[in-house]
């Protein structure tokens, strides 16, 4: 709901990385354009509980509607970006 569209935030999510560079194998950049489209974040929880939420536990407090105001998402083009590897060795 805060974040700009199409942003990815890895600042705090490098786990994957050092699990890759520890077993030696190459990570694979991907990204799909067109997901934000299929659904719209919803506030569920006023901002200082959910800020709360966010910094002790880190989970998200959104909930997400699709079609017709419900969790499906609506129908729309995604397109999947897949980048050479990288290698970690």
């Amino acid at each position: 709901v805060d974040e700009p569209r199409g942003v990815v935030r890895l600042r705090t999510r490098t786990g994957f990385i050092r699990l890759a560079v520890r077993s030696g194998v190459p990570v694979l950049p991907m990204f799909v354009f067109g997901e934000l489209d299929a659904v719209e974040a919803v506030r569920l929880l006023p901002r200082p509980l959910a800020s709360w939420l966010k910094r002790t536990l880190r989970a998200s407090s959104n909930g997400f509607v699709g079609r017709y105001g419900t969790p499906v998402p609506r129908r729309v083009p995604f397109n999947l970006v897949i980048g050479d590897p990288i290698a970690t060795a």
